[in-house]
This record gives C-alpha cells, structure tokens and sequence, in this order.
C-alpha cells in the first residue's frame, strides 16, 4: 500500500474549536463521529457550526464543537443527553408518529450511538441549541459542560442576553454622562 493507501473516506476534523462557556449557540449539527487522541484515549465529537450566539468571543459562521473523552465517569451520560436531544428534536421535526413527551425519554442503547457516529450521520444538518458552562472537577479544575436545547429556547436565551447587555450598555452611558 502506498502513503496514500487510506485516503479514500477520510476527511478533515475541524479540531480544537470549542464553545465558549457561559454563552448559549443555536448551531448547525455537521457531523458526530468517534477516534482516538493522541494519547490513545477514545472520544466523541459533534461538529457545529454556530448560526447564533450571545457571545462576544465566537461569532455566528464559525466552526464548535464538543469533544467528550470516555475516560471520564460521566461521559457516556454527556453523549447520551446530546444524542437524546438531537433525536428528540429531529423526531419532533419530522412529526414522528409516538414521539416522547421530552428528549429524557428517548430510548438510547449501543446500536443508536452507533447509527448516529455511523456513514449516513443522521444528525447532520439538524438545528439545536446548546448552552456551555464551567464546571469544577472534583481536583477543582474548570471542566466545559454543555446542555443541548432545541434551537426555539436557544434563541429566546440569546434575546434576553443581548437585551441585558443592551441595557448594561445603556446604564454605563448613562452613568458616564
């Protein structure tokens, strides 16, 4: 096999652009997938791309992503809330018949996770809501968790964010003058 041998299939990874914490994003899913870090550890990714923010340091346009290593205890549960949601809604556009009431009741199981990594990546291309925050590990580090929403709360949370910083705005001007 030549140096090229593996090429057919592969594609880029868009790597290492995570969501800012403390903002909420209505993004654009572009793929899920699963690999290795360099340190052999496995993970799962979700490629986005933002279409709406409230934050000041990403902008609507550009690449984000979750990246989950499954050395971590709550892993598993962080990809499955991900791939509930995502279900959920996608199942809530489509007007599936026998939908759930919430994503909380979305039956998940090793064959889904697995359809939703798969070729056809069924995910891709749906429009949710995601809300990254720190939280501190038990050794006190900051550690990125993300909440996935449907895109209609995102955008009501985005609103009100940019109506208090208008107003944060307003008073500092005013206060100035």
């Amino acid at each position: 096999m030549g140096l090229f041998g593996d090429i057919k299939g592969q594609r880029s990874t868009m790597g290492g652009h995570y969501f800012i914490p403390d903002a909420h994003y209505v993004v654009e899913i572009q793929r899920c997938k699963t690999g290795k870090t360099r340190k052999n550890v496995d993970f799962f990714v979700v490629e986005c791309l933002i279409r709406e923010t409230d934050s000041d340091k990403m902008r609507p346009g550009a690449p984000g992503e979750m990246m989950v290593t499954l050395d971590k205890d709550p892993a598993l549960g962080n990809i499955a809330d991900f791939m509930r949601m995502g279900l959920w809604i996608q199942g809530r556009d489509a007007e599936v018949d026998g939908l759930p009431p919430s994503a909380e009741d979305v039956e998940m199981d090793e064959d889904i996770a697995d359809e939703v990594v798969g070729e056809n990546n069924p995910l891709a291309g749906l429009v949710m809501g995601v809300y990254a925050y720190n939280k501190d590990t038990k050794a006190g580090n900051p550690f990125t968790r993300h909440r996935w929403m449907t895109s209609e709360e995102a955008r009501t949370k985005i609103q009100v964010a940019k109506v208090a910083q208008a107003t944060q705005v307003a008073q500092a001007a005013q206060a100035a003058s």
